[in-house]
C-alpha cells in the first residue's frame, strides 16, 4: 500500500493506536546519574506531527557538550520507500547548535529557521560529525554544558508503517529505547474528530481525556 493511502486512511478512519517504548529507568530521587530527563511531553498529530519538548537536569558542569535523542527509523529529509522520521525544526538552548545526523551519515545544521548540510571539513562542526550516531538529532556545546536545566524543542513528521483491515488502522509508535533516565512522562495525543477508538501504553501510564478530544498519558517516577 502506498504511503499516500495509507496517510489517507490514517486520518479519515477509525483506528487502533499503539504507544510503545517511553522506557523510564528507575526513580531519579537519590541517584548517581549526572544528566538525566527531568520532564518530557510529546504531542503527536494525526497529520503525523510529532513535537517533543526535554527539560534536561545537568548535575555536573562542564561533562557534556551534546544532548540528543536518537530514532531506531532513518532520519530523512528526503522521502523513503520504507517508513521514515522527517526531522522539521529545533529549538536548541541559546548558544548551542542545533544538529541532525541523517540515515546517510550527513550533518545538517538548523539555522534562522532552515537546515543547511554540513561539510565533514567545517572545523566548528568536526565533532558533530565524529561523535553523533546516525539518524540523531540534537543540540551541540562545544565548551560544554554548565550545571543546571536545559530545554530543547524538536518537531519531526513521522511517516509510519500502518496495519489496516477494512475497518481499523494500527499504529506502533516507539518514542525512545535506549536513553536516559525519565522523572516526568506526558504523551498528548491530538484528536479533535474523536477518530482514536483504542490506546496501549507500555510501560502502564495513567490515561486520562481531556476537553478538545485530547488524550493524554502520563508516568511519574
Amino acid at each position: 500500500m502506498r504511503e499516500e493511502k495509507q496517510l489517507a486512511i490514517f486520518l479519515i478512519a477509525t483506528f487502533l493506536v499503539g504507544v510503545t517504548g517511553l522506557l523510564l529507568t528507575g526513580v531519579i530521587a537519590g541517584g548517581k546519574d549526572t544528566v538525566y530527563v527531568k520532564a518530557y511531553r510529546a504531542d503527536f498529530y494525526l497529520n503525523g506531527t510529532l513535537s517533543e519538548h526535554f527539560t534536561y537536569e545537568i548535575r555536573e558542569a562542564s561533562k557534556y557538550r551534546m544532548l540528543y535523542r536518537v530514532w531506531e527509523a532513518p532520519l530523512s529529509f528526503e522521502s523513503l520507500s520504507v517508513p521514515f522520521v522527517e526531522p522539521l525544526s529545533i529549538n536548541p538552548p541559546q548558544g548551542t547548535v542545533a544538529y541532525v545526523k541523517d540515515h546517510k551519515g550527513e550533518v545538517w545544521i538548523f539555522e534562522n529557521g532552515a537546515w543547511k548540510r554540513s561539510s565533514r571539513h567545517q572545523h566548528r562542526y568536526y565533532e558533530i560529525w565524529s561523535l553523533a550516531e546516525r539518524n540523531e538529532a540534537g543540540c551541540y556545546k562545544p565548551e560544554r554544558f554548565n550545571a543546571g536545566e536545559q530545554e530543547i524543542k524538536y518537531v519531526f513528521r513521522l511517516h509510519p508503517p500502518l496495519e489496516c483491515d477494512g475497518e481499523h488502522c494500527h499504529l506502533n509508535l516507539k518514542l525512545a529505547t535506549k536513553h536516559l533516565p525519565y522523572e516526568h512522562v506526558t504523551v498528548a495525543i491530538h484528536d479533535p474528530q474523536g477518530l482514536v477508538e483504542q490506546i496501549f501504553t507500555h510501560p502502564p501510564m495513567e490515561i486520562r481525556k481531556e476537553a478538545e478530544g485530547v488524550g493524554e498519558r502520563e508516568e511519574r517516577n
